[in-house]
């Protein structure tokens, strides 16, 4: 080994020379995505979003040589979502209850400008 040969000898140049430097951008990229994610959800929805960016170096020594295959995931908040109430009836479900008379026997009436208003 000559004096030129660079050694590494910090995670981060480890994770530099990964890839020729691809799979650095690419933790980058993700980073900044998954940082995004959660200034977006806490604006949509307040709280105290999380999310995890997670690197994994799987190593291998043959012959001598250290090989390293890379990989990366991410996990950021899912958009909550909202209740959904149906009935259970005989013959299936349904968004109206059962149990309550309807208001407009079937729709309501349109209103329009010439309807007549009535004064109670």
């Amino acid at each position: 080994m000559s004096e030129d040969t660079p050694i590494l000898r910090q995670f981060s140049q480890v994770l530099q020379s990964i890839s020729d430097g691809d799979f650095h951008q690419d933790c980058s990229d993700e980073l900044e995505r998954v940082r995004s994610t959660l200034v977006e959800h806490m604006l949509d929805f307040g709280g105290e979003p999380s999310g995890t960016l997670t690197i994994k170096l799987k190593l291998k020594v043959e012959k001598g040589i250290l090989s390293i295959r890379p990989s990366l995931d991410a996990t950021v908040p899912k958009k909550p979502r909202s209740t959904s109430t149906l009935w259970m009836t005989e013959k299936g479900l349904t968004p109206l209850n059962p149990k309550q008379m309807e208001m407009f026997n079937g729709k309501p009436r349109t209103i329009t400008e010439n309807t007549e208003v009535k004064v109670l």
